[in-house]
This record gives structure tokens, sequence and C-alpha cells, in this order.
């Protein structure tokens, strides 16, 4: 049982994943795209370390660093929330 955690940023996603007990998360890559809203690639990136390392959970990062990032983050991390719920059933 591993858990994925996703950093959704404007240009990059950046990855951890969980040691096999679910216990520790150590940084794992950082998926880049040229687009905000080209992410074909890097949910096949996604799918499949998914797939490799038998991820079990997917958590999303929530930032609150200031209020303009904050609203931007919220955004973000929510559509990428509602795109990853439709395309991978764990």
């Amino acid at each position: 049982m591993r858990i994925i955690g996703l950093d959704v940023g404007t240009k990059t996603v950046g990855v951890a994943l969980s040691d096999p007990l679910g216990i520790t998360a150590q940084p794992f890559e950082t998926i880049t795209r040229k687009e905000n809203n080209k992410l074909r690639r890097t949910y096949a990136r996604i799918e499949q370390i998914i797939s490799e390392y038998d991820v079990t959970e997917i958590v999303v990062v929530y930032h609150m660093n200031s209020a303009i990032i904050h609203c931007y983050s919220i955004n973000n991390a929510w559509c990428c929330c509602d795109k990853v719920e439709i395309i991978f059933t764990l």
C-alpha cells in the first residue's frame, strides 16, 4: 500500500511517494509540462507511477502561502482533484 502525493503547479507537478507501509514519503520526481492546460502526458505519467508502485491513495497538496498564491493554488488543486478522481479509480 503506497500513497502518492501531488503538488500541482502551473508548469510542474511534484510527486512524492510513500514507502510500502505508508509511513514516510520522499520526493519521487517532478513532472514538467509546457502549458498549464496540457495535462495528457502528466496524467499518463501519474498513471504509470500508480500502476508501477501499487499506489492505493492519492493526496493533492493544498497551499496556503499568501492570498494570491492561495487562491490560484486552491483552484489549481481542486481542478486537478476533479480530474484525478475521474481518471484514476483506485
